[in-house]
Parts: C-alpha cells; structure tokens; sequence
C-alpha cells in the first residue's frame, strides 16, 4: 500500500470561491488543507468558466492559495445547456492537468466533485491514463433537476471512476439509478478546533433559534418565518429570537414576512456572515435550524453540532444522516405547522439534549481528522 506521504492528489471541484464568494466551495478548499495537514499532497484545479457579464477572455493562474497549489481557469464560457457546449468545455477545463504535470509531475489520481468535475476527471483520464475517483453532492442532482440528456454522461462518468462516494445515503440512492458500481457514503467534515463550544455563557436571556445558508426558496426561510410567528412569544423558557445568517435573492420576500407578521423584533436577517462571526452566531444561539426543501448534506449542521447545539431540521436526505434523537428532532418538509410544533418543542426541550455528546459525535462522525482518514484508505484502495 503508497504511504499517505507520497500520494498526489489533483482535486476539480465543481464550484470554488473568488475574490467576490469568498465562502463558496469553502469546503473544497478546506478538504485540501486536511489532506495536506495529513501528508497528502493535494492540489486544487478549478475551471471557473461560466456565463459572465465581465472577463470575456479566458485566463490561467497559479498560486500557493491558504498553503494549497491551486490552479484557475477563468473566463467567460456559454451555459452549458447541450452536449457540444459541455465537452468543448471540459477539453478547455481539462487542459489545466497539463499545467498541473509541467509544475508537480503525473498526479496518483484526480478527485472530482459534481458531474460536471466529473466529466473533466474523464477526459484526463483518457488523454493521460490518470485514474479518477467521483464524489456527488450537488443539490439539483439530488433532487433530479440536471438535464435529461446528461443521464448518459452521468453513467458514463460513475461507471470509469476507480470510485464512488456520495454525502449522505439519500444522495448514495440517486447515483445508484446511473451506474450498477457500488458507492461508498463518506460524508463531508468540518474543522471541529474552530466550531466548539464558547467558553464563556452567553449574557442575554431567552431562547435563540439560529439559521444560516443562502436566501435562496430551497432554504425554506419563508416557511421558517411563518412557524416561527406562529408561536407564543415569550414561551417558558423566556422571550424567542430567530437570526439567520446568508444572502441571496430572497432577502426582500423575506423581509416582507417580518414586516407583515409584526416581527421586527423578533427575527433578524444578518446578511453574509464571515467564519469568525458564523462560529459566534453558532455558539450563542440554543438551537441550530435547518428548514431546507432539499439538502444533499448539510454542512451548518455538522458545524452546530461542533458548537454543541442541539438541531431542528426538516427531513431531508442530509438531515436523516445526521440528526437523531441524541442531536435533535426533525419534522416533515414544507408542513410549516411541523415546524412551529418542532420550534415550540426544542424552545422547551433544548436543554434536555445532552451538548458535550452532541459535540462527542461530531468529533467522532464529522470531524477532519475522522474523515480524511477515510479517504485516504479509498486513495490507497485505488492507487495500490
């Protein structure tokens, strides 16, 4: 078995930051730093070729991003709304490994992540011979939203893959209609020393419901909202507030509800919030909720967890992996009636839920050190 020590990995993600998303694809970035931080030598390239109304022409970069090598193709490219416009992208995308060889050498393998990474994964393979493993957890693939024609790319792309991952077993359901391979769950993980618990009780009184995530209708802000609004006011465990953190196209529907249902006071948008300030939402809440429509995984809730907060999440696929009766409670999607009985429960049962445990599991299931491990033995499975 190849000592983690000498593995080179070449990570695609689908989507990354930019100087204008710093947090998109956070994650990708943070998987790097892990495998690294592990003796993995981990790099990442990022075709960021998309529809723009600036930067027509295409432009390559590198640099050493955070202590990662990172690799940037950006420009302008046409949405990717039929077959000939997919593969002329990914050729273009996939001219990146050559840039990657000419600075590190042959990598051991490419980790892709989303069918789109996916694709250039196999058109490196097939130019190069570098095998390739594939991990989904991409929303709109969850929830069958991705073009009726991209059904044969997807087989495609899962049947030449050394392996397969999914998230949660919700989305390891979903891959399986493309491919008869097996597929492997390996969910995705935070960094448990930067969401912990506060270490000093926090001052104000109450019961404070925290959210976070984009503004988008998927999220089920609105619903949350209403449920909210439907409670008593202050319940016994003294008076409730709702704060969710994010941006998004949303905002103003949103606001409308606050203003219509009289809860100016009581529910507070905090817009874009940067680590720092989402690690301090997270501690100083009492209860993290999660009122998506479809939700492949749900990092917020594994970073909750860290903080030692209990979680009240609609049923999604990612929330049935994470949340149990030892975390939290879930209640049906859209039933907003669910969510104020859910609400009502955990404003008055929170602090029956055990936060040193909810923290323990989180460690244990989600935390770096846990799962890197885990795709380091599906690395050597592949690499030999």
């Amino acid at each position: 078995m190849r000592r983690q020590s000498d593995m080179k990995i070449a990570i695609i993600p689908t989507w990354y930051n930019n100087p204008k998303n710093p947090l998109t694809g956070v994650f990708f970035k943070e998987q790097a730093a892990a495998l690294r931080a592990g003796g993995v030598d981990a790099a990442i390239l990022f075709p960021d070729l998309a529809p723009r109304l600036s930067g027509m022409a295409i432009t390559k970069s590198f640099a050493v991003e955070d202590g990662t090598p990172t690799f940037r193709l950006t420009g302008f490219y046409p949405p990717k709304i039929y077959p000939f416009i997919l593969k002329s992208w990914a050729e273009k995308a996939a001219s990146l490994y050559a840039d990657y060889f000419e600075r590190f050498g042959k990598p051991d393998l490419v980790h892709a992540h989303s069918y789109l990474a996916g694709y250039v994964a196999l058109k490196i393979a097939r130019k190069y011979g570098v095998p390739y493993i594939f991990t989904e957890h991409n929303s709109t693939f969850l929830a069958g939203q991705t073009r009726k024609w991209l059904a044969p790319y997807v087989s495609e792309i899962l049947d030449h893959a050394e392996a397969r991952t999914a998230v949660s077993k919700g989305m390891k359901e979903r891959m399986a209609s493309f491919t008869k391979l097996s597929i492997q769950v390996i969910p995705n993980f935070i960094d448990t020393a930067v969401f912990k618990p506060a270490t000093r009780k926090r001052e104000k009184g109450g019961v404070v419901f925290f959210s976070a995530g984009g503004l988008d209708p998927v999220k089920g802000y609105d619903g949350l909202i209403r449920a909210f609004g439907a409670m008593p006011n202050p319940v016994k465990g003294g008076k409730l507030s709702l704060r969710i953190a994010g941006a998004g196209r949303e905002k103003r529907n949103l606001q409308r509800l606050i203003l219509e249902g009289g809860l100016m006071n009581d529910v507070n948008l905090l817009g874009e919030l940067d680590r720092p300030q989402m690690v301090r939402e997270m501690q100083e809440a009492d209860v993290f909720v999660s009122s998506s429509q479809i939700e492949p995984f749900g990092v917020v809730m594994i970073e909750a967890m860290g903080c030692g907060k209990p979680i009240l999440a609609t049923e999604t696929d990612g929330a049935r992996d994470i949340v149990t009766a030892q975390t939290g409670r879930l209640v049906p999607v859209g039933n907003t009636e669910a969510l104020t009985e859910g609400l009502k429960y955990m404003a008055d049962h929170y602090q029956d839920l055990d936060r040193e445990e909810i923290r323990r599991l989180c460690v244990e299931q989600y935390g770096a050190e846990a799962v890197v491990k885990k795709w380091i033995a599906v690395y050597s499975d592949v690499i030999g």
